[in-house]
């Protein structure tokens, strides 16, 4: 892939289909409950994925696939920290059997986050594919995710902001 628009497009692809992922492993997996950090993560997602549809499609003519890249590469960014202390509490925090997620957001955000359903311990580990969490999982998918952002800012030769500009 040699057009940055195009990647965009793929990007914003990818994070539906592991939005749709999320959704379904929910459903399949039995006593699955999302933490308060998979429903953060899953926010990213969509940020990220809402970044690289309207540097695609130009709705926003201000908007370029420029700025969309550096868009998507600092959301993704964000989200890999995110997903980063999520494996750090599954790998090196103790698990008291009822506890909740030893994260905090703030009232209103934590409250946010609960409505969503985020309402599992962020340490335990419920599900894995080939010995890997979903936890990482997900930082796999956020440093593509930077990757493919840092790529079409790079991969971009028009300006940070169209427009006309007046000698």
């Amino acid at each position: 892939i040699r057009d940055p628009k195009n990647a965009l497009f793929l990007v914003a692809l990818y994070c539906a289909a592991l939005l749709l992922f999320a959704f379904v492993i929910v459903r399949v997996v039995d006593g699955l409950v999302p933490c308060p950090l998979c429903i953060v993560q899953r926010l990213f997602y969509a940020f990220v994925g809402i970044a690289a549809i309207v540097g695609y499609s130009g709705w926003w003519s201000r908007f370029s696939v420029r700025v969309a890249g550096a868009t998507v590469a600092g959301l993704a960014f964000f989200g890999w920290l995110i997903a980063a202390r999520h494996v750090y509490l599954q790998r090196f925090q103790e698990v008291e059997p009822g506890s909740g997620c030893a994260v905090s957001f703030g009232s209103f955000l934590d409250d946010f986050i609960f409505a969503l359903g985020g309402t599992g311990n962020c340490a335990i580990i419920d599900w894995s594919f080939i010995g890997l969490s979903i936890a990482d999982w997900s930082l796999i998918a956020f440093t593509g995710l930077v990757a493919a952002g840092m790529f079409v800012f790079r991969a971009s030769k028009k300006p940070l902001i169209s427009g006309s500009v007046v000698d």
